[in-house]
């Protein structure tokens, strides 16, 4: 089996780390390999090269099938390239292997060091709350980020080909539950356009790659299952405003802390924004999170959504939505 790690943790008990495939995203990976595990980075494999030294790094590329035999127990191969054979024959000798898409995802995200930040002012893992909801939960970073917060993390994400890969990833916490499924602004059945298996969106133009999906409100899910959430993450390709403003009994009854992708920020639900920040200003306080690749000063960094959109040129990425 192969693995998809989503953090570093996973691999602490590993001895030593291999790559299978010596391209750009390779350097990527031991750059971040190096930086926590620095001793145990051992160099690349490729499938029929002769042995060589990478001339960017000086760690030496050796052909897999040529050196499968040294390895044993505590090595890890993570796969950037695929070989039916090479990956049976490393199967069949116990060594475990791993996709690193999610494990670079996780760590070269600019998104995820604000939401970390946000995770720590509002949250406490040690005094974890019962229940949190993942709305657009993709391939599971924010899901797991959000794990040792809560004992409970409900993760929907529709695109079919992403589900099946969170189902298969056993390495996402045990607190986590998956429905493939959608939120918005009535329940019932609609299209949903999978954008290549990596994202997907209920309102833009459909294509061949479209597919039904079930829908459903936030109020309805909420009051059908009985769930109580503490915390709601909602980034649903355009979805978001019609997710709050479809579950205002849910906000109102729970009063919950709300993480969401800024409707501002995007042309196509702007309009959709103004009627919602009304909304939710009775009740809450909206701050500002920006991402990480642009440069603001640090104190706007979770500070009021008003002064940042007054002294920043671009809207914020996300809003988090806090209890007044």
């Amino acid at each position: 089996m192969i693995e998809s790690p989503t953090s570093l943790e996973h691999l602490s008990d590993v001895k030593r780390f291999f790559i299978f495939g010596d391209q750009a995203g390779a350097h990527e990976l031991r750059h971040m390999l190096c930086a926590r595990f620095n001793a145990r980075f051992f160099g690349y494999f490729t499938i029929m090269d002769p042995v060589f030294r990478e001339p960017e790094t000086g760690y030496l590329v050796r052909p897999l099938r040529d050196h499968m035999h040294e390895l044993a127990d505590g090595d890890y191969v993570f796969i950037l390239r695929r070989d039916a054979q090479c990956e049976q024959e490393l199967a069949d000798r116990g060594i475990r292997m791993g996709y690193a898409g999610f494990l670079m995802s996780a760590y070269q995200s600019y998104e995820a060091p604000a939401f970390q930040v946000f995770l720590d002012r509002f949250f406490d893992r040690k005094r974890r709350l019962p229940v949190a909801l993942d709305i657009g939960a993709n391939f599971g970073l924010t899901a797991a980020m959000m794990a040792p917060y809560f004992d409970n993390v409900i993760a929907f994400e529709p695109n079919r080909t992403i589900f099946e890969n969170l189902c298969s990833n056993h390495m996402l916490p045990d607190n986590i539950e998956l429905l493939q499924m959608a939120l918005g602004a009535e329940a019932g059945t609609a299209d949903f356009l999978d954008a290549d298996g990596v994202n997907g969106s209920l309102i833009m133009d459909k294509g061949p790659s479209s597919y039904p999906v079930e829908v459903d409100t936030l109020d309805n899910l909420c009051l059908r299952e009985k769930i109580r959430p503490d915390f709601i993450k909602i980034d649903a390709e355009g979805m978001d405003c019609d997710i709050i403003l479809n579950g205002k009994k849910t906000l109102e009854e729970h009063q919950p802390v709300i993480f969401f992708e800024n409707p501002a920020a995007n042309a196509a639900t702007s309009p959709q924004w103004e009627k919602t920040k009304i909304y939710l200003s009775k009740d809450y306080n909206l701050l500002a999170y920006q991402c990480l690749n642009k440069i603001f000063p640090i104190d706007a960094l979770g500070g009021g959504l008003a002064a940042f959109e007054r002294s920043e040129t671009l809207a914020a990425l996300n809003v988090a939505a806090v209890p007044k």
